[in-house]
């Protein structure tokens, strides 16, 4: 091969590679990037320097151990069972079962299938009243099981969906190496009167093991970053029981704006106040109720303060902000009532 060939080699494989290269760094880049910094989109605000602040507060966070609880569970047992059915399934398809074409095509339709179809189509099986399940379960006096409103459920039911779909994809893999194996080992083994087990646990399942790790690793890749059939499955829910890390980014990135962790920031729900809403700070000594601030000193060591009574209160004019959001929510709220008042006259 001459130095020409090999220029015009690099001429077109470079191209590719600069493009992916792009593709994939510039992202990782930008997102390191943003870790370090202090970012908000609404209300925007200028990137600032906060160091590993925002690793620091996300690591003191309960709901995001909790969020990486949730998907470790559903990655794991969901990666486990793929495994083990689709390699016992790509075994009964190399035995040359009856049918075997049928069952490959078959097989392959759940993994062909988008995720959000199929969350579609197993969020009205698993329907706690109209879903064929429980109506199969009301049929011979079974109760309902609430399969997406309970914990433990919610969990189980991703696992099984998860399993559905992604299965096929081990059994591809796994079926297309048990293809590849040479058969004069398996001959050599049958003259020694080896045994379907002993064969698969000496020569089968060794052979495939860099096979096996490679699947394993892919579907654990795929499963911690399993986003769309929670979303449309369960929505993170109940309470925040199947909620998985993708969807903890989303719900912090893309619906609240927040692309850090670090909280300098007061959320828009709790700068604004309500006619309702009381707000007390003991250190502070004040007591803030429909836009109006009260001033007292307490008194014996806070023992007045724990009993509930206000010694020396004096009434301080509100805030002119405070005051004005107070009276649009209390425009807003009888005109809410004025119009549910017109509609429930007759006619």
């Amino acid at each position: 091969m001459t130095a020409g060939s090999d220029r015009i080699k690099h001429v077109f494989i470079w191209p590719a590679v600069l493009v992916i290269l792009i593709v994939t760094l510039f992202p990782l880049a930008y997102s390191l990037t943003i870790s370090f910094q202090q970012m908000r989109l609404v209300p925007p605000s200028p990137p600032r320097f906060v160091g590993l602040d925002n690793y620091a507060t996300l690591l003191s966070q309960a709901r995001f151990w909790q969020v990486l609880w949730n998907t470790s569970i559903i990655a794991l047992a969901s990666v486990t069972l793929q495994y083990v059915l689709g390699f016992a399934l790509a075994l009964a398809l190399h035995s040359k079962v009856p049918a075997e074409r049928l069952f490959r095509v078959s097989f392959l339709f759940p993994m062909l299938m988008a995720p959000v179809a199929v969350a579609l189509i197993w969020r009205m099986l698993f329907h706690s009243t109209l879903g064929p399940i429980n109506q199969f379960f009301s049929a011979f006096g079974l109760v309902n099981l609430p399969f997406v409103t309970d914990p433990v459920l919610a969990r189980m039911s991703l696992v099984l969906v998860e399993v559905w779909q992604w299965t096929p994809f081990v059994i591809l893999l796994m079926l297309a190496g048990l293809q590849s194996l040479p058969r004069d080992i398996y001959e050599a083994a049958e003259l020694e009167d080896a045994s379907a087990w002993t064969q698969f646990r000496t020569i089968t399942f060794p052979m495939l093991l860099p096979l096996s790790v490679a699947v394993v690793f892919i579907r654990i890749i795929e499963g911690f970053k399993i986003v769309d059939t929670v979303f449309v499955l369960t929505g993170g829910g109940p309470g925040i029981s199947t909620e998985t890390l993708t969807l903890h980014a989303y719900q912090e990135g893309l619906k609240k704006f927040n692309l850090a962790t670090h909280p300098p920031f007061p959320s828009p729900s709790s700068s604004s106040s309500s006619s309702s809403a009381r707000s007390i700070w003991p250190c502070c000594g004040r007591v803030c109720r429909n836009g109006a601030e009260y001033r007292f000193a307490p008194s014996g060591g806070g023992a007045s303060m724990a009993a509930g009574k206000l010694n020396d209160a004096e009434r301080v004019q509100p805030r002119g902000d405070e005051l004005d959001g107070d009276r649009r929510e209390q425009d807003t709220e009888n005109g809410l009532g004025n119009d549910l008042d017109r509609r429930s006259q007759p006619l």
